[in-house]
Protein backbone atom coordinates (compact mmCIF):
# COMPACT_ATOMS: atom_id res chain seq x y z
CA UNK A 1 0.00 0.00 0.00
CA UNK A 2 2.88 2.36 0.75
CA UNK A 3 4.35 1.78 -2.71
CA UNK A 4 1.02 2.69 -4.31
CA UNK A 5 0.85 5.93 -2.28
CA UNK A 6 4.37 6.87 -3.30
CA UNK A 7 3.58 6.12 -6.95
CA UNK A 8 0.36 8.14 -6.74
CA UNK A 9 2.16 11.15 -5.24
CA UNK A 10 4.93 11.01 -7.86
CA UNK A 11 2.35 10.81 -10.62
CA UNK A 12 0.42 13.77 -9.15
CA UNK A 13 3.66 15.77 -8.91
CA UNK A 14 4.51 14.96 -12.52
CA UNK A 15 1.08 16.09 -13.70
CA UNK A 16 1.39 19.28 -11.67
CA UNK A 17 4.79 20.08 -13.24
CA UNK A 18 3.45 19.45 -16.74
CA UNK A 19 0.38 21.65 -16.15
CA UNK A 20 2.12 24.55 -14.39
CA UNK A 21 5.41 24.44 -16.34
CA UNK A 22 4.59 23.32 -19.90
CA UNK A 23 7.60 25.00 -21.52
CA UNK A 24 10.17 23.43 -19.22
CA UNK A 25 8.35 20.09 -19.47
CA UNK A 26 8.45 20.31 -23.27
CA UNK A 27 12.14 21.19 -23.28
CA UNK A 28 12.93 18.32 -20.92
CA UNK A 29 10.90 15.88 -23.04
CA UNK A 30 12.65 17.11 -26.20
CA UNK A 31 16.10 16.71 -24.64
CA UNK A 32 15.29 13.23 -23.34
CA UNK A 33 14.00 12.22 -26.78
CA UNK A 34 17.15 13.64 -28.40
CA UNK A 35 19.33 11.62 -26.01
CA UNK A 36 17.42 8.43 -26.83
CA UNK A 37 17.52 9.07 -30.60
CA UNK A 38 21.24 9.87 -30.64
CA UNK A 39 21.87 6.75 -28.55
CA UNK A 40 23.54 8.67 -25.73
CA UNK A 41 20.86 7.28 -23.42
CA UNK A 42 19.88 3.99 -25.14
CA UNK A 43 16.67 2.16 -24.42
CA UNK A 44 17.28 -1.52 -25.23
CA UNK A 45 14.85 -3.28 -27.54
CA UNK A 46 14.02 -6.62 -26.05
CA UNK A 47 13.19 -9.28 -28.61
CA UNK A 48 13.94 -12.83 -27.46
CA UNK A 49 16.61 -14.48 -29.54
CA UNK A 50 17.72 -11.39 -31.43
CA UNK A 51 18.63 -8.76 -28.86
CA UNK A 52 21.16 -6.26 -30.21
CA UNK A 53 24.67 -6.62 -28.89
CA UNK A 54 25.94 -3.40 -30.45
CA UNK A 55 23.93 -0.32 -31.30
CA UNK A 56 24.67 3.02 -32.85
CA UNK A 57 26.29 4.03 -36.07
CA UNK A 58 27.58 0.71 -37.36
CA UNK A 59 28.97 0.96 -40.88
CA UNK A 60 26.43 -0.41 -43.37
CA UNK A 61 27.10 -3.67 -45.16
CA UNK A 62 28.52 -3.32 -48.68
CA UNK A 63 25.42 -5.06 -50.06
CA UNK A 64 23.19 -2.35 -48.57
CA UNK A 65 25.36 0.41 -50.04
CA UNK A 66 25.28 -1.36 -53.41
CA UNK A 67 21.48 -1.67 -53.25
CA UNK A 68 21.00 2.01 -52.33
CA UNK A 69 23.37 3.08 -55.12
CA UNK A 70 21.53 0.91 -57.64
CA UNK A 71 18.18 2.24 -56.47
CA UNK A 72 18.89 5.96 -56.08
CA UNK A 73 21.99 6.88 -58.12
CA UNK A 74 22.78 4.55 -61.01
CA UNK A 75 19.28 3.01 -61.38
CA UNK A 76 21.00 -0.31 -62.07
CA UNK A 77 18.95 -3.48 -61.55
CA UNK A 78 22.08 -5.67 -61.61
CA UNK A 79 23.46 -3.81 -58.58
CA UNK A 80 20.14 -4.19 -56.79
CA UNK A 81 19.82 -7.88 -57.72
CA UNK A 82 23.44 -8.66 -56.81
CA UNK A 83 22.97 -7.26 -53.32
CA UNK A 84 20.13 -9.67 -52.49
CA UNK A 85 20.52 -13.03 -50.78
CA UNK A 86 19.59 -16.12 -52.79
CA UNK A 87 16.51 -16.57 -50.55
CA UNK A 88 15.29 -13.04 -51.29
CA UNK A 89 16.05 -13.47 -55.00
CA UNK A 90 13.93 -16.65 -54.96
CA UNK A 91 11.10 -14.79 -53.23
CA UNK A 92 11.30 -12.03 -55.85
CA UNK A 93 11.25 -14.59 -58.68
CA UNK A 94 8.22 -16.29 -57.12
CA UNK A 95 6.32 -12.99 -57.41
CA UNK A 96 7.49 -12.37 -60.98
CA UNK A 97 10.22 -9.87 -60.21
CA UNK A 98 13.54 -10.50 -61.93
CA UNK A 99 16.39 -8.19 -62.98
CA UNK A 100 14.62 -7.27 -66.24
CA UNK A 101 11.41 -6.27 -64.45
CA UNK A 102 13.36 -4.41 -61.76
CA UNK A 103 15.25 -2.50 -64.48
CA UNK A 104 11.93 -1.47 -66.06
CA UNK A 105 10.70 -0.28 -62.65
CA UNK A 106 13.91 1.68 -62.09
CA UNK A 107 13.69 3.28 -65.55
CA UNK A 108 10.11 4.35 -64.87
CA UNK A 109 11.11 5.71 -61.46
CA UNK A 110 14.08 7.57 -62.93
CA UNK A 111 11.83 9.31 -65.45
CA UNK A 112 9.56 10.85 -62.80
CA UNK A 113 11.49 10.84 -59.53
CA UNK A 114 14.48 12.73 -58.21
CA UNK A 115 16.33 11.29 -55.20
CA UNK A 116 17.58 14.39 -53.43
CA UNK A 117 19.42 12.80 -50.53
CA UNK A 118 20.09 9.45 -48.88
CA UNK A 119 20.49 9.50 -45.10
CA UNK A 120 21.99 6.55 -43.26
CA UNK A 121 20.29 6.42 -39.87
CA UNK A 122 22.22 3.60 -38.26
CA UNK A 123 22.63 -0.10 -37.85
CA UNK A 124 22.99 -2.82 -35.30
CA UNK A 125 24.51 -6.27 -35.11
CA UNK A 126 22.20 -9.03 -33.81
CA UNK A 127 23.24 -11.99 -31.69
CA UNK A 128 22.31 -14.47 -34.43
CA UNK A 129 24.88 -12.96 -36.82
CA UNK A 130 22.46 -10.90 -38.87
CA UNK A 131 22.51 -7.11 -38.91
CA UNK A 132 19.88 -4.41 -39.44
CA UNK A 133 20.35 -1.03 -41.16
CA UNK A 134 17.99 1.93 -41.58
CA UNK A 135 17.88 4.70 -44.19
CA UNK A 136 15.76 7.75 -44.96
CA UNK A 137 15.62 8.76 -48.61
CA UNK A 138 14.44 12.23 -49.63
CA UNK A 139 12.37 11.89 -52.79
CA UNK A 140 10.72 14.53 -54.97
CA UNK A 141 8.94 14.45 -58.31
CA UNK A 142 11.11 15.71 -61.16
CA UNK A 143 8.43 18.17 -62.26
CA UNK A 144 8.42 19.83 -58.82
CA UNK A 145 4.63 19.57 -58.63
CA UNK A 146 4.74 18.57 -54.98
CA UNK A 147 7.27 18.95 -52.17
CA UNK A 148 9.89 16.37 -51.31
CA UNK A 149 8.91 13.47 -49.12
CA UNK A 150 10.82 10.79 -47.23
CA UNK A 151 10.85 7.05 -47.80
CA UNK A 152 12.22 4.74 -45.13
CA UNK A 153 14.14 1.56 -45.77
CA UNK A 154 15.12 -1.08 -43.24
CA UNK A 155 17.44 -3.85 -44.38
CA UNK A 156 18.11 -7.16 -42.67
CA UNK A 157 21.46 -8.55 -43.79
CA UNK A 158 22.29 -12.24 -43.37
CA UNK A 159 25.52 -13.77 -42.06
CA UNK A 160 26.92 -13.83 -45.64
CA UNK A 161 26.55 -10.05 -45.97
CA UNK A 162 23.63 -10.18 -48.42
CA UNK A 163 20.24 -8.47 -47.98
CA UNK A 164 17.76 -10.98 -46.61
CA UNK A 165 14.77 -8.65 -46.09
CA UNK A 166 13.73 -5.12 -47.03
CA UNK A 167 11.00 -3.32 -45.13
Amino acid sequence: MLAFEIFKRLLARLVRVIVYHPVSSGITSFLLAALVITNIFPIPLLHPGSAPTQTGLVAPAPAVQQYMDGLTQSFDAQKVWGSLSSDLQSAFLATGRNPVIIQRELNATKAITKYQAVYYVGGTQLDDGRSVYSYYVEVAPKDGASPADFETYTFVVDQDGKIDAIK
